[in-house]
């Protein structure tokens, strides 16, 4: 079977997870092909943009077997394309940022809508979308990582250094400018805290304090997951955190925003800590970086959630699975 999947994000968890998806799928006899689709399926639509993507997706499909869009972009093109003559699916990755009747009909279309949490899948099924089932995203761990000694002296991080890390694309909607505010109060009640900060994209956050890193976006992020006394996951969306299930699995202590499907990943106060408001940011990071035993306990408890929820195994097991239901394989 023959599989092409369109994403148009080049970075970021749909790299990693495609990207490992290829490698695990052609082990079950499936050749996976990734169209990084970004050049030629924009943002904007309209009967002229639909019209001409329409075509180049039909082009790009030929000799495959079936269509995997990675988004809702790349899902909108997919159904301006095919609509119900040819079988494709989609992945529902974050919630989607609008629920308009245009988006569902469209959705409505694919042969099967792979949502990445409950949460996410709730959004879609409470607007009437159709044909939807979760599967939750794996990792893809390395069969070993720095330890915590190692990674902190690659980065250049001393052992008193209470150090916060987080990462993933400048824009809003990821919450770091309110992380950066927040280290003020940190960095005032937590003698040498510092924050690294990693990523790329249009909206980087500005840095009014000493004790914040921007970084480029990291060739490995399990080389400084080890490293970090406290994992913060502040997205306002997101319907999974890749970065937070890699982070649990290595063992270190996370703190999600508790919105969007992060709440599907963890118990709070039992496997990660959790946080609501931007102005509550500062404080519950200094309180959780105050009480040892318990984030070691957190952190332990969140590290075999993770390995034994978030395996990259089943998810490729359980993808393989729809790809063959629909192509009718």
């Amino acid at each position: 079977m023959r599989v092409l999947a369109l994403r148009r994000q080049t970075t970021g968890s749909a790299k990693t997870l495609l990207d490992g998806l290829v490698l695990a799928l052609d082990q079950q006899g499936i050749e996976l092909v990734v169209d990084d689709a970004g050049d030629w399926i924009p943002d904007r639509t309209g009967p002229s943009v639909d019209k001409e993507v329409s075509k180049l997706v039909k082009r790009a499909a030929q000799g495959f077997d079936m269509v995997h869009a990675w988004g809702y972009r790349a899902a909108w093109a997919c159904s301006e394309a095919f609509y119900l003559r040819s079988p494709w699916v989609y992945t529902a990755y974050d919630i989607p940022k609008t629920t308009r009747s245009e988006l569902i009909d469209r959705l409505g279309a694919a042969h099967r809508g792979l949502c990445s949490s409950a949460t996410v899948k709730q959004v879609l099924d409470e607007e009437h979308t159709t044909n939807l089932e979760m599967i939750v995203p794996g990792v893809q761990a390395p069969n070993e990582w720095p330890t915590r000694e190692q990674a902190r002296e690659a980065l250049g991080v001393r052992e008193d250094t209470k150090l916060i890390v987080a990462m993933g694309q400048f824009v809003m909607q990821k919450g770091f400018d309110p992380l950066v505010e927040a280290m003020a109060t940190v960095r005032s009640e937590v003698h040498g805290a510092r924050l690294f900060l990693s990523g790329a994209g249009p909206e980087p956050p500005p840095v009014f304090q000493d004790g914040v890193d921007i970084k480029g976006p990291v060739p490995d992020v399990w080389a400084v997951l080890p490293a970090a006394d406290l994992v913060v996951v502040p997205s306002l969306q997101a319907g999974f955190s890749l970065l937070g299930a890699e982070a649990m699995w290595t063992g270190a202590p996370v703190l999600f925003r508790r919105a969007g499907g992060l709440v599907d990943m963890a118990d709070e106060n039992i496997n990660a800590f959790f946080f609501e408001h931007d102005h509550e940011l500062g404080q519950k990071i200094v309180d959780i970086l105050d009480m040892e035993l318990t984030v070691e306990s957190v952190a332990r408890s969140g590290q075999l959630r993770s390995q034994a929820r978030f395996k990259f195994e089943r998810f490729a097991r359980e993808t393989a699975q729809v790809y063959r239901e629909v192509a009718g394989a």
